[in-house]
């Protein structure tokens, strides 16, 4: 019989279901992390996995596009002085994101409600006072979007007061990101300083950050450019004392971080354009002509707050961090740049090279293949725009694939240089390294053929629909796999986790299915593991690319059927079928004889078409002289 209809994805929030939840409550968990605490104490629930599925995908890349496309060009008074479009790129990425969130996240709402016909929704919520002031983003908005769903069907609700409370920790937190701030910005001037000192008479070769292989590049490129030193903006090095001792060394520099500054609500024209662009913004969005409306819901005043608060002071930040910017830019004046994404000031420098002819070149670090389906095709042509297709002088395509993408793309001001794998991982000279790592790694496993699994899943808050798992699919997906190798005593599954922002180790561990044909592993390099490897299993990664570099055959799996990221042979095969380099497998019912056949059929030295996906590595690095023809 129909009840109560709860949806949670805090933690915070489990311990008032124990008073909630009876034999007529339905609870729909939206976080996995959350969905393990509450098996814990014994509260059945259900994934979204049932509820979002192939038609959650398409609706949200679909209406999302259709809110974008119609305020980008509200975005143009926000070209400013040397950086026209950085503002542009970086709104429609923000903004893009916490859309997709809510789309997503009511398409799970309205199908959960659709299937179970609950006599009220309960609110896991202080209220309808903090409905009212969260703006947020870092913070959880399921329910805010379930109190807009139910008011707009007319379906009572039940609200739950004083669940979050404030906790100390919390203003804690706030007191020291602050102080890191103030920190920051006194090791910024510090360290301004004393670049010219400790980089005296050296070329400096500049980079974003230290991140993706950025470090191996960039010193061989070093090894072309006589007297030069790799620079950069910011760094990922978990190890402070050796990135202290490499500067020291006069290996590289690096500014640890670009600060905002102060001043930032200073009176000036780039505040006047940005108040000027969010009032047109936010006009469109409450025009009654233009459609913001789904599921029921009308999205244009939890959009309107979104954009006035947390956008308003993203653009103001980055505002203030481009000056920053310029300050180490006329304090380097870099003879080369090289970058592996074009987001936030990295944009910015790409902008800056175009203008003052410097040599550079964007790298991404990500996997870029041309799609035929409409909705695939979409969702990446809007990822290329902070990743392949910028304003960078030239780019980097390190692969077919990524030359066929580039062709593809529209409002293409690069010009595009085949350079061969840059950034990607690359198997050892040394033979007998490889077989030392493999023991090393998979121990008593290592006989048997090793399927690694890599992929990566998007949290609600920063999904990419159809081309990226939710968190739900991947753990779905990898229990399928754990279930088909079981069957199979020749294989043994290794999964590669990196930890994300909400599902630890132990909260992944306790989601999967118990079995001894697979392992995780978090520590070593991602490389390491490929390369002592038999198969690449992914849904969408750049790790597929990277297989493919190294004559790692690739399997992948979508049990919904509905995305191949690189078009290849489907499983199970015939009888007699070649074997590929590149394997799909579209349902779940299929995964165990698929990994049958590969497992009987598949042989690396019969496949014939590894050229499909490689450019041969340029060892002498003639690209370089392409791109100092600026």
């Amino acid at each position: 019989m129909p009840g109560d209809l709860v949806f949670i994805d805090r933690k915070d929030d489990i311990a008032i279901l124990k008073g909630l939840v009876d034999k007529n409550t339905i609870v729909i968990c939206l976080q996995p992390s959350v969905g393990a605490e509450l098996l814990k104490i014994g509260i059945q629930y259900e994934s979204s996995v049932n509820f979002f599925g192939v038609s959650g995908h398409k609706s949200t890349v679909i209406f999302s596009d259709e809110i974008v496309e119609s305020i980008r060009p509200l975005l143009k008074q926000l070209c400013q002085e040397k950086f026209c479009r950085t503002f542009e790129k970086n709104w429609v990425f923000s903004f893009r994101f916490y859309l997709n969130y809510w789309i997503s996240t009511l398409h799970v709402v309205h199908l959960s409600v659709q299937k179970f016909q609950p006599d009220r929704l309960v609110v896991l919520g202080n209220s309808v006072i903090e409905l009212s002031v969260k703006n947020s983003h870092n913070s959880s908005f399921l329910d805010v979007i379930v109190k807009h769903y139910a008011d707009a069907h007319k379906i009572k609700t039940y609200h739950v007061d004083g669940v979050r409370k404030f906790k100390i920790y919390q203003l804690v937190k706030i007191f020291l990101l602050r102080l890191k701030h103030y920190f920051g910005i006194l090791v910024f001037e510090f360290i301004l300083i004393v670049y010219p000192l400790m980089t005296r008479k050296k070329q400096p070769i500049l980079a974003p950050e230290d991140s993706y292989n950025m470090p191996r590049l960039l010193n061989e490129v070093s090894q072309h450019i006589k007297g030069s030193i790799p620079v950069y903006l910011q760094t990922r090095r978990i190890n402070l004392i050796n990135t202290l001792k490499g500067m020291v060394k006069g290996k590289f520099f690096s500014f640890y971080s670009i600060p905002v500054g102060f001043n930032l609500n200073k009176k000036n024209i780039f505040q006047d354009n940005l108040d000027s662009s969010t009032k047109y913004i936010v006009n469109w969005l409450n025009n009654p002509l233009n459609n913001t409306t789904i599921y029921g819901v009308d999205l244009s005043q939890p959009l309107s707050l979104f954009i006035n608060h947390d956008l308003t002071s993203k653009m103001k930040d980055l505002k203030g961090r481009l000056t920053s910017l310029l300050r180490v830019l006329s304090v380097v004046q870099p003879k080369y740049v090289f970058a592996q994404h074009s987001l936030g000031i990295s944009y910015a420098l790409g902008e800056y090279c175009m203008r003052y002819s410097i040599p550079s070149l964007l790298i991404s670090h990500g996997s870029h293949v041309p799609h035929s389906g409409e909705v695939a095709e979409l969702e990446w042509s809007v990822h290329a725009q902070t990743i392949i297709n910028s304003n960078y002088p030239f780019i980097a395509l390190q692969t077919p694939w990524a030359s066929k993408f580039f062709k593809e793309q529209k409002n293409v001001v690069s010009c595009g240089i085949e350079t061969g794998p840059l950034l990607f991982s690359r198997k050892s000279d040394n033979v007998g390294d490889f077989y030392k790592s493999r023991d090393s790694l998979y121990k008593r496993h290592a006989g048997r053929k090793i399927l690694l699994h890599a992929s990566s899943p998007r949290d609600w808050k920063s999904l990419r629909p159809w081309v990226y798992e939710t968190i739900d699919e991947y753990i779905r997906n990898i229990n399928d796999l754990i279930k088909a190798v079981e069957g199979n005593k020749n294989l043994y599954l290794a999964i590669r986790f990196r930890p994300l922002k909400n599902l630890s180790l132990p909260e992944f561990k306790s989601l999967l299915d118990p079995s001894i044909c697979y392992d995780i592993y978090t520590d070593g390099s991602f490389e390491e593991y490929l390369l002592s490897s038999d198969l690449l299993i992914s849904y969408s990664s750049t790790t597929i690319e990277e297989s493919l570099q190294n004559h790692i055959p690739v399997l992948q799996y979508d049990p919904d059927g509905k995305y191949i990221h690189i078009p290849g042979h489907k499983l199970p095969g015939r009888r007699g079928q070649h074997a590929s380099s590149v394997y799909y497998v579209h349902a779940q019912n299929r995964l165990l004889e698929s990994l049958k056949w590969w497992d009987d059929n598949h042989d690396n030295a019969q496949v014939n078409n590894w050229s499909k996906h490689i450019i041969d590595i340029d060892e002498d690095m003639t690209w370089i002289d392409s791109i100092r023809l600026v």
